[in-house]
C-alpha cells in the first residue's frame, strides 16, 4: 500500500500543478492534457487508481511495485491483464450517466495503465511498453509480431 500511496500523492501533485506538470509520456495522452481528479481503491475492475483528465479522459491504473514477465496464470502480470480485459468489457456495456467513468472507453483519450517501479524487470519497464506502443499504431498489412524490434521485445510481446 505504501507504493500505491506514493503514486496517488505523485498524481495529486500533478493535478495541483495543472499545466505546470505533464502526465507521464508513457501514458501517451493527447498533447496539452492535464490531470484533473483522482480516485483510489475504486469499485472498477482496474481498481487501484482512476484519474480524470482535462480532455474528459480516464486513466485506469493498476499499481504493482514489482512485476515479472512470466506466463503463469497466477502471475501478477496475468492478474493485471485480466483486470484490463474486465475493465474494457465492463465499460462496453455502460451508458452515459452522471459518473464520468460510466461510459465506453475511447482509445483517443482513455488509458489502461500498469504503474510499476524500477524493481520490475527491464522487459516490463522498457521492452513491453515499446512493443505495445507500436502495436497500438500498427502499419497496414503487417503481422502483429512486427511490433517487436528485438529479442527482448519479442519475448515480452509473446508473453
Amino acid at each position: 500500500m505504501n507504493f500505491q500511496h506514493r503514486i496517488a500523492a505523485w498524481v495529486a501533485v500533478h493535478i495541483l500543478a495543472e499545466k505546470g506538470a505533464t502526465p507521464p509520456k508513457e501514458w501517451d495522452l493527447p498533447t496539452g492534457t492535464t490531470l484533473g481528479w483522482l480516485r483510489c481503491e475504486t469499485e472498477q475492475p482496474v481498481d487501484d487508481l482512476l484519474v480524470g483528465t482535462s480532455e474528459e479522459g480516464l486513466v485506469f491504473g493498476q499499481i504493482k511495485r514489482n512485476v515479472k514477465l512470466c506466463k503463469g496464470e497466477n502471475s501478477d502480470l496475468a492478474s493485471v491483464l485480466d483486470q484490463f480485459v474486465r475493465q474494457f468489457v465492463d465499460c462496453r456495456t455502460k451508458t452515459t450517466s452522471s459518473r464520468a467513468w460510466d461510459r465506453a472507453l475511447d482509445p483517443a483519450r482513455d488509458r489502461l495503465v500498469l504503474i510499476t517501479s524500477p524493481r520490475s524487470s527491464r522487459r516490463i519497464c522498457t521492452h513491453l511498453p515499446a512493443a505495445l506502443c507500436r502495436l497500438r499504431n500498427p502499419l497496414e498489412h503487417r503481422p502483429l509480431s512486427d511490433s517487436a524490434l528485438n529479442i527482448d521485445e519479442h519475448c515480452a510481446l509473446s508473453v
